[in-house]
């Protein structure tokens, strides 16, 4: 199952995130290939590559609302469940002629969603399709593409990786990481740019696996998007706590660690 969600504020999109994926959890529909954005603009790039089942879309956003990304998505996708998540009940008329799947009032709590889950307007076929790109977290950090393990130029490159992993998509700053990842704590500028380098590399590594849009790098923050990326430390993090086996990144297990 292949679920967008688009919303403009940062904070209502995590938390429509976490109420699709615990809604999922109570009608035991498994971890989903889950993506969030804040701009429309990258929802309709997401589109021409990804044929999502269902979208959940904030109606009031800047630029184009979310009638209008549906529409505009629902021309690219066939039957694509469209839900609608609005703090306002005067569009629900305009979004019905729209022939959608369902529409959620703000906050929508989890039981609603469930409701929207139950009912949607196509079936969801189920396929259990294996992601080519994983990560492996308990046991030693590894990752491999189509069954194979990737090959990293540099163990530190890979080390950068599982650090950002563990940090499950939040920013980390050049400091940050050097005092984890360098024996040396001093943080001096031939760590800085040593990190630059890493960090170079894994981005070709994740652009050269189809990965590009899975990194982020700012000014002085790196980060990735848990979202776009097969992991078991991830899906842990979502209930399925029976993947717990083994230590966690034994071989980082010096600021690796749940």
């Amino acid at each position: 199952m292949k679920i967008l969600l688009v919303d403009d504020e940062k904070m209502a999109l995590e938390d429509l995130k976490y109420g699709v994926l615990q809604a999922l959890q109570n009608l035991h529909l498994g971890t989903p290939a889950l993506y969030a954005t804040t701009s429309w603009k990258e929802a309709l790039e997401l589109a021409d590559t990804v044929a999502f089942n269902i979208a959940f879309l904030d109606i009031s956003m800047p630029g184009k609302n979310g009638l209008e990304l549906g529409k505009e998505l629902s021309d690219k996708i066939q039957n694509l469940n469209l839900i609608y998540v609005s703090a306002y009940d005067e569009y629900a008329v305009r979004a019905n002629k729209l022939h959608i799947s369902g529409y959620l009032m703000k906050p929508a709590d989890i039981d609603s969603i469930v409701e929207e889950l139950k009912h949607l307007r196509y079936e969801v076929e189920e396929k259990p399709v294996e992601a080519a790109f994983k990560v492996r977290c308990f046991g030693n950090f590894e990752v491999f593409y189509e069954d194979k393990p990737i090959h990293f130029r540099r163990q530190k490159t890979k080390e950068l990786f599982a650090y950002l992993i563990d940090k499950n998509g939040a920013a980390s700053t050049a400091d940050e990481i050097c005092h984890a990842i360098f024996e040396k704590k001093d943080n001096d500028v031939s760590h800085k740019n040593t990190l630059r380098v890493l960090a170079m590399e894994l981005k070709q590594i994740l652009t050269a696996h189809g990965l590009k849009a899975a990194y982020t790098h700012t000014r002085n923050a790196y980060s990735i998007r848990p979202e776009l990326i097969e992991c078991d430390y991830f899906r842990y993090l979502n209930g399925e706590k029976e993947l717990y086996q083994g230590k966690y990144m034994e071989q980082y297990e010096k600021w690796a660690y749940i």
